[in-house]
């Protein structure tokens, strides 16, 4: 005989009947999709300022919107510009939006942009001062919560340990915003691109 499925809770039976709940979510998707096409137009101006900086290929791909469900569980929405995100080489600007949780920006290097960068950043990065900055010391890549066993605060490394962390396979740096601050997205997008721009000395 099989088991009897489980029992669904009180609190479940209250969200199934909530249909205004996912109307809302719906509606609230689709406008944090427009403040992500204007974050992506002020991220268009710095880049097109510097297209004979960046890495040839970063600009030839338009930018992305996509979304999800299921980054550990909620659902979330993605801008990537510049986008080069190839098995060779990565240089990509991250808009992530994780609901419940916080907007953030990433810039990721990998393969043949990093290696170019890496002389750089090794100058730079210590002598930086971006206090609300993360580095990521996980060994993947593709995760974005602020956890410490994948982000750690930009400013409690050491020079020796920046470089050993120049040494791995990517880079990645990041930054968030409370949710509160949406209308601040394009603005916070655009600031937090021109500085780790500013790390490559792309940006004066």
């Amino acid at each position: 005989m099989s088991p009897s499925p489980p029992l669904i809770s009180a609190k479940a039976l209250n969200y199934l009947h909530d249909k205004d709940f996912l109307l809302t979510k719906r509606k609230t998707i689709r406008q944090l999709q427009q403040w992500l096409s204007e974050t992506q137009q002020a991220l268009l101006t710095v880049a097109n300022k510097h297209k004979n900086e960046l890495p040839p290929h970063a600009l030839q791909r338009s930018a992305k919107i996509s979304r999800g469900e299921n980054y550990h569980g909620l659902p979330y929405l993605v801008l990537d510009y510049p986008r080069l995100l190839s098995k060779e080489d990565v240089f990509s600007f991250r808009t992530f939006f994780w609901w419940g949780n916080y907007f953030s920006c990433t810039l990721h290097l990998q393969g043949h942009s990093l290696r170019t960068f890496r002389p750089t950043l090794i100058e730079s990065l210590p002598a930086s001062s971006l206090p609300d900055d993360f580095a990521s010391v996980n060994d993947t890549p593709w995760e974005y919560h602020f956890q410490p066993d994948n982000y750690r605060p930009l400013s409690s490394f050491k020079s020796n340990e920046l470089e050993e962390l120049l040494d791995k396979d990517f880079f990645k740096i990041s930054r968030k915003l409370p949710l509160e601050e949406y209308q601040q997205l394009p603005s916070f997008a655009r600031n937090c691109f021109q500085q780790y721009l500013r790390l490559l000395k792309i940006e004066a």
